[in-house]
């Protein structure tokens, strides 16, 4: 072998003999990993060292414990904490677990059990360490008592609150404060309404299925303003307004727009619900009877009659499938003490009655000065009874439903009274057979006469 050719050989051995010794002592210089010896070819056994870029400083005296468990993959480690390997690879990019690797390169990963499990004792997989989780435990613990003490608030509060008022069953009126209760005097709702007065109906007037409550409003006091009649719903909302009356002529008179409700009543048409209102003059004879459409509060038709009408009947009288009005007061324009009266409306009414039946007026309210007003108008099965009152006795007529008269019966006490008022000289006569047969002629008549007119003077010459 030539000479030069030896000498590089002997160099290049020389360097590689060098590079050999500097990475040895750069391996010894290296940390022993924990997670187990992996051999370096070429190194004795003494000199076998581990190397990973995650391992601590150690020197070459440090034992290693022999024995400790090495989990040499993600399937080892996943089944070691008990779930899958994407759910470890997912809490590992959280918070690292205390994985090493035999070199520099991509390789499986190696990681000891006992440090595995101090991991999970020192961390949880939302990355949290123990001081954290003693803080996010201890909040959790206050927002749990704050919902503790949220609930029990709120179930003293639901124990405490009034109990929900249900359904309307009756108003009452004080002072002008509108209160309306339920079945059990619980409130459901108040308001004040100035003029209120009477007692309100509660009622379902519209057919829609909840309870509405109608109010009367008085005139006032002044006649400045008209008596109204107010619609409220179930909740105390004003669901419509009636104006009572109308300036009109009349009699040859005028009469003002001033009136007064005396009663409604909530009646079925033909054409659906509708709510029946009478109203007086606050001054003079006029009297309105209004029905009033029960969803709008619109006037659908009136009637208008020549003095008070006090009573009110719901009835079929001609036989057909709907019912009629039978309204009961007096006739009395102008001057005189005017006759009893009953008028029959057929629903919906126009300016002219079914029927119109005159009464007698007893001598003794003639001599007393007392409108014979027929203040009491019954159902009697098949009958109608419709009593005029004097003093303190009554007269009371019985008719059949085509409003002809089946008998006439005084109370007990009118003999008693007209025999006082005979002695007080204010009668000349006791009272006989021919005055009674005279009170029992009642008169019909097609459309509403002058209650004051001489001829009814004249019919009843003999009992008035």
């Amino acid at each position: 072998m030539p000479a030069g050719r030896k000498t590089s050989d002997l160099a290049l051995m020389r360097v590689g003999n060098q590079r050999r010794n500097r990475q040895v002592a750069t391996w010894r210089d290296a940390a022993i990993c924990r997670d187990g010896a992996v051999g370096i070819p070429g190194l004795s056994r003494a000199e076998r060292v581990c190397y990973t870029r995650s391992c601590t400083r150690t020197t070459m005296s440090d034992p290693v414990p022999a024995e400790r468990r090495l989990l040499r993959s993600w399937k080892s480690i996943a089944a070691h904490l008990e779930v899958d390997v994407r759910t470890a690879q997912r809490w590992h990019k959280k918070t690292p677990l205390p994985l090493h690797r035999p070199s520099l390169e991509r390789s499986h990963p190696v990681v000891y059990a006992d440090e595995l499990d101090r991991w999970i004792r020192e961390s949880d997989v939302r990355g949290q360490t123990a001081p954290e989780r003693a803080r996010r435990g201890g909040r959790r613990a206050l927002a749990a008592a704050v919902i503790v003490v949220a609930i029990a608030l709120a179930g003293g509060a639901y124990i405490l609150r009034p109990e929900r008022a249900g359904e309307p069953h009756r108003a009452v009126i004080d002072g002008g404060v509108v209160s309306v209760l339920d079945a059990r005097d619980r409130e459901c709702w108040r308001r004040t309404v100035e003029g209120a007065s009477g007692a309100p109906i509660v009622e379902d007037v519209d057919g829609d299925g909840r309870k509405e409550v109608l109010v009367d409003v008085a005139a006032s006091a002044s006649g400045a303003t008209s008596g109204r009649l107010q619609c409220f719903d179930a909740n105390g909302r004003e669901r419509w307004t009636f104006v009572y009356g109308r300036a009109r002529s009349w009699y040859g008179r005028e009469f003002s727009a001033t009136y007064g409700g005396r009663f409604a009543r909530h009646i079925r048409t033909p054409r659906g619900h509708a709510v029946l209102a009478v109203a007086w003059h606050n001054l003079w004879f006029p009297a309105q009877v209004a029905l009033i459409d029960s969803a709008s509060g619109a006037l659908a038709a009136e009637y208008w009659h020549p003095g008070g009408l006090r009573e009110l009947a719901v009835m079929n009288l001609d036989g057909d499938e709907f019912d009629e009005v039978l309204l009961a007061g007096i006739n009395n324009p102008g001057r005189g003490l005017g006759h009893g009266v009953l008028v029959a409306l057929d629903v919906p009414f126009t300016s002219r009655e079914l029927a119109y039946v005159v009464l007698p007026r007893p001598d003794a309210c003639s001599v007393l000065g007392e409108i014979p007003f027929v203040n009491r108008l019954a159902n009697e099965g098949a009958n109608v009874v419709a009593g005029v009152r004097c003093g303190d006795a009554t007269w009371l007529y019985t008719f059949n439903r085509a409003l002809e008269l089946v008998e006439m019966r005084p109370s007990d006490n009118v003999t008693a009274l007209h025999r006082r008022l005979h002695q007080q000289g204010l009668l000349d006569h006791e009272l006989g057979d021919e005055e009674e047969a005279c009170l029992r002629h009642v008169a019909w008549f097609p459309t509403a006469p002058d209650g004051n007119s001489a001829s009814l003077a004249r019919l009843w010459a003999k009992c008035e």
